[in-house]
C-alpha cells in the first residue's frame, strides 16, 4: 500500500455540461489523473436564502504538488462566485494505482495550455 500523500480534491458545480468541461480540462492539462462526476441534490444558504439545488460533485485525483495549480485552474474557470476546492487526505492507496496517478497528474513538458476552460456557450 502507498502512504496516501496524494489527495482527493471534491469540489460541486451547476451544470452537467459545466463538470464535463472542468473534467476534460483538468485531465488534457495533466492536472488529475481521473476526475469523477456524481449528480447530487445540495441544501445550502447563500445571500440569506436556503437553496435547494441540483449540482454534480467532481472527485478530483491529482498528486500534492498540484493543489495549487489545480486550485487556481478552478478558481478561473468554475462558473459560481465562490466555488467549493476541498483537498481530503487519502490515508492509503494501493501501489499501482499510486504510481499510475503519479504519472498521469504529473507536470506535461510539452504542455503550454494553462488558462480556464473555455466556456460553453448555452
Amino acid at each position: 500500500m502507498h502512504d496516501g500523500s496524494d489527495p482527493c480534491i471534491v469540489m460541486t458545480t451547476c451544470s452537467t455540461q459545466d463538470a464535463q468541461r472542468l473534467a476534460m480540462a483538468l485531465v488534457e492539462r495533466h492536472l488529475a489523473g481521473c476526475v469523477q462526476r456524481i449528480d447530487i441534490d445540495s441544501t445550502y444558504r447563500w445571500e440569506g436564502a436556503i437553496q435547494n439545488d441540483p449540482e454534480t460533485l467532481l472527485l478530483i485525483k491529482t498528486r500534492r504538488d498540484r493543489y495549487d495549480a489545480v486550485a487556481a485552474f478552478l478558481a478561473e474557470g468554475h462558473p459560481y462566485d465562490e466555488p467549493e476546492v476541498l483537498m481530503l487526505p487519502v490515508s492509503n492507496a494501493s501501489a499501482g494505482y499510486a504510481r499510475w496517478l503519479a504519472d498521469e497528474a504529473a507536470p506535461d513538458p510539452a504542455s503550454t495550455v494553462s488558462g480556464p476552460a473555455e466556456t460553453s456557450a448555452e
